[in-house]
This record gives C-alpha cells, structure tokens and sequence, in this order.
C-alpha cells in the first residue's frame, strides 16, 4: 500500500497555462481566500464561462468572512490555436493572459457567523443554486439559548444568472452538516449532493468525520439523506491524530451506472466507496494507494471516460498540488505530474473539464489568492 514517490516520472500535459484570479492583497478586507469550487458556464458566441466562488475574509472564522464570486471566461478558439508544449521543452507556465477575471464580490453571508465551504450548481433550467457553511465563531453576539457551536448549511438561490440572491435561510434542520463538493446530477435525473457531518459521534472510527449524501428526486424541492460512513480509528496511519474518520466526499458516475467516491482521511491516504444504487448505500471504506494529508481532493470523469484526480500527493503536507489519472474506473491511479511544487499552502482543489477537452484546475494558492491553472491532456 505504500507509495514510493521516488518511482514518479513526470508526464506533463499537451499544454498549460498557469495564473490566478486575482492578485494578492488587492480585494478589499479579504487578505485570506481559500477553498473555491468551480463549475461550468454557458458558452455563447465562442466565449466559455466558467463561474467560482469561496470564502474570504480577515482570516478563516472570522465573523466577517463571506462567500465570495468570481467569472472566468476566455475565447475557445484562441485558447486551442495555441502550440502544444514541445517534447524536451521545460514543464514552466504558458499562455498566463489568455482568460478574464471579473472583479471578485461578496455573494452571500449571514450576519453574526462566519462562512465556510460554498458549492454553486447551475440547473437545466438556468438557477444558479448555492449551498455555504455558516457557524458562530468568536466575535459573534449569540442569540440567547442558541448554541455557540452550532454549525449549519445555509442556502439561497438566483434567477439572473448570480446579480441577485434570494436571502440565504437554513438548508437541512439537521445541524452539523457541511459541503464542499460539487452536486451530481445521476443518469436517471437524481441531483446528488455530497456531505459530510463533523459534529454526530461514529463508534466505529471513535471520532466525528464521516461522509453523508443527500438526494433529490424533484429538482431541489425535497431531499433525503445515506446514512453516515467513515473509517475505523484502526486504519489510522497519522500518530497521535487528535481526530479520525473521513469528510468531503468527490463522487462520479461510471460508464455502468455505478458510483465511485474518493474522501479526504485522518489514515493518511485517500478513502474510497462505491455504490450500485445510486449512492444510497455504499461498501465499506476502504484505502487507495493515494497518500492524503487531512486535505481536499477533488476527481472527474471526463468525457473520454478518464477519471482525474486533483490532489496533495503527501501524507503530512498540503504541497505540492498534483494530477493524477486513473483509466480502469479507480481500480489503479497513475500521479501524471505537479501543477506547483512550492512549499505552503496549495489545497482544496476543484477541477472541471470543458466541452472544448481543456482541464480546469483552481485551488488555494498560499491562502492570498486562488490559482487557474488550465492544461490539455491526450
């Protein structure tokens, strides 16, 4: 099971550009940004839109952190006239000016809490849908008889492509229950949104990590919930960890129908499930040869089939920030190569591909701003 990180051989991609969304210290009062989740846009008249959101404020817990956004477009014919990266030619960022940025601004928030994990979904019929952490924290002026360490998930939703919201009301009246991952819309129409639930105590892994789904089967207006699934403190690999389990779960649907979901661990390796009746029971948890360090991941199926998997290849450390590649439905994983390898903070990835076949990857990049990185891949 344990990987040896000698025996990796770079494959870099076809193509790369590399920037952010923003520079540094240029959003007024959000000098911290972390944890974007990006999503697929329309694309009209040759133009791809690409739409992101995450938190920002002072620092994370801060009462004044927000659920920011943020639009990325770019011309698909420009970006794919360009030349591929020449075999022997240095793996180093191309083609930084090829995609526009709109201005970041606050979305969402809720008064006296501070803001964490958001995940934005777009319907079929065009609603622009989000899902964002909200707990107390210190500095917050608590309703009497409320309890301080409530945490919820809060949603609202907009009908003009994100300009205005509705005003954000509690999602679930279970408490404790936090996203991060993008929702799934199954092949039988089911919308699937991954959770996971820090706060219920689990015997099994004594600890209170475990991931969770919830289902809707009218487009958002009821939902049901899995039960809960985590790891025993047994397959904890991570000495003297404070806490055990396993949170923010990334799912897709495979060729056959069945699902297969990757989840962030206190084992020190990424946990895998699978599920043959559309995610509302799931094997035992189980490790993947895929070292984890208490951290994001994020995975797709692209449209060849692929899966890919964006993630820290490091049981301690949240650098560097890689792509790896699996072509037998998460059986085997094959780490293709590092998007950065600089130390600190590059984490809570998420990725998408476009119809165009480039591979969007953003991520927080030092906890100042959120890296774009974009590549083409055979």
């Amino acid at each position: 099971m344990v990987m040896n990180e000698n025996l990796f051989s770079p494959e870099p991609p076809k193509w790369l550009a590399q920037g952010y969304l923003f520079q540094a210290g240029t959003v007024q009062g959000c000098s911290n940004n972390h944890a974007s989740e990006m999503i697929l846009g329309t694309c009209h008249d040759g133009i791809q839109d690409l739409h992101v959101v995450w938190f920002a404020g002072t620092v994370e817990g801060h009462v004044d952190t927000k659920i920011m956004y943020c639009k990325i477009s770019y011309d698909v014919e420009t970006a794919l006239a360009l030349p591929e990266i020449e075999q022997g030619d240095p793996f180093e960022p191309h083609n930084t000016d090829l995609f526009s940025y709109s201005e970041p601004r606050a979305i969402a928030w809720v008064q006296e809490r501070s803001s964490g994990n958001a995940v934005p979904f777009i319907d079929a019929r065009g609603r622009f849908h989000l899902w964002f952490a909200a707990y107390y924290t210190k500095g917050s002026n608590v309703p009497e008889g409320e309890n301080p360490k409530r945490r919820d998930i809060y949603y609202q939703h907009s009908d003009d492509g994100g300009e205005t919201w509705t005003d954000p009301e509690i999602w679930s009246p279970r408490p404790g229950l936090w996203a991060r991952e993008a929702l799934r819309v199954l092949d039988d129409g089911t919308w699937l949104l991954p959770l996971n639930d820090e706060t219920t105590y689990v015997p099994e892994c004594d600890g209170n990590w475990s991931s969770i789904f919830a289902f809707s089967h009218d487009e958002g207006e009821t939902w049901e919930f899995s039960g809960l699934y985590s790891v025993p403190r047994s397959l904890n690999w991570v000495p003297d960890a404070a806490r055990a389990g396993m949170i923010q779960p990334t799912v897709v649907q495979l060729a056959d129908g069945s699902l297969y979901c990757l989840n962030r661990s206190h084992t020190g390796w990424v946990v895998e499930m699978r599920s043959n009746d559309r995610g509302k029971t799931w094997t035992e948890p189980g490790l993947t040869s895929l070292p984890n360090p208490q951290s994001n991941i994020c995975m797709i199926r692209r449209a060849n089939g692929d899966l890919l998997l964006a993630y820290n290849p490091s049981h301690l450390n949240r650098f560097p920030i890689s792509i790896a590649r699996s072509r037998d439905e998460g059986r085997t994983w094959q780490r293709l190569f590092d998007l950065r390898n600089e130390r600190g903070e590059l984490s809570y990835p998420s990725l998408v591909e476009t119809p165009d076949g480039l591979v969007h990857c953003t991520y927080t990049l030092q906890w100042v701003t959120l890296g774009h990185d974009v590549f083409l891949l055979d």
